[in-house]
């Protein structure tokens, strides 16, 4: 046999009592003026911030729409951004022509050593008479005799 204590537990919890009417009205009225509060006080600590960057913002898009680089020709087009100067700018592009000189002068020295080293390694010159005998000459008299040879 169960027994029963004494205390008695309803089976469902109880829910708190809900205002009804204009009860419920001004407690959804107060929530709400709460949040706008908190809303308004946020705004005003951080809005001067947001209004600031919008403005840089729209200033910013406004200048580039109306000072766009129009391009002639495939040339590098730089803007000056920030801190800069046309001297560094015009020192960039010297940089940059002196090493475009250099990758081409290196890389005819390149070629060069590289013909030089074939030269040395197959050595075509290495011996003349056989030269002459692919071309059809068997001594070197006959090579330079072949335009004056005349028949008494």
């Amino acid at each position: 046999m169960h027994l029963k204590s004494l205390e008695t537990k309803p089976e469902h919890p109880v829910r708190p009592v809900q205002p009804q009417g204009l009860d419920r009205f001004f407690a959804i009225k107060k929530v709400v003026q709460d949040h706008v509060q908190q809303g308004l006080a946020y705004v005003k600590k951080h809005g001067p911030y947001w209004l600031r960057q919008i403005k840089l913002d729209v200033q910013r898009d406004s200048k580039q729409a109306v000072k766009a680089i129009r391009r002639v020709g495939q040339e590098r087009v730089y803007r000056l951004k920030g801190y800069t100067t046309v001297a560094k700018i015009n020192r960039k592009r010297q940089s940059e022509r002196q090493q475009r000189f250099l990758r081409r002068v290196l890389l005819i020295l390149f070629a060069i050593l590289l013909a030089i080293l074939l030269m040395n390694i197959y050595n075509p010159i290495q011996d003349l008479s056989e030269w002459y005998r692919i071309i059809g000459v068997k001594h070197l008299g006959d090579a330079i005799n072949l335009g004056t040879s005349a028949a008494p």
